[in-house]
């Protein structure tokens, strides 16, 4: 029985692939997308009950996703976890 629905955005094939495969063996569904534009799309159809979202990403970043999500009275209530190698407080300020 899957317990939830988790979009995992990141450009990295290798670490979208690791993330999936920590959460499907507890019964959560996942997806994935590797850009922010692509995850904007996958979400306009299925509104996850959780977001895993890399901060640097070609197309459209982390930032921007976040910024689209919570400019939308609906999807602004999603849990996001922004993963990224940025360091600093500037980049946990934006977060």
């Amino acid at each position: 029985m899957s317990r939830g629905y988790i979009l995992v955005v990141d450009d990295d094939v290798l670490l979208a692939e690791l993330a999936v495969a920590v959460l499907q063996p507890d019964g959560d569904e996942t997806r994935v997308a590797h850009d922010g534009r692509e995850a904007l799309r996958v979400i306009e159809k299925r509104v996850p009950d959780l977001v895993l979202l890399d901060a640097n990403m070609p197309v459209l970043d982390g930032f921007g996703v976040l910024v689209a999500l919570k400019a939308d009275p609906i999807l602004r209530r999603i849990p996001v976890i922004m993963l990224t190698a940025k360091a600093g407080f500037e980049s946990k300020m934006e977060g």
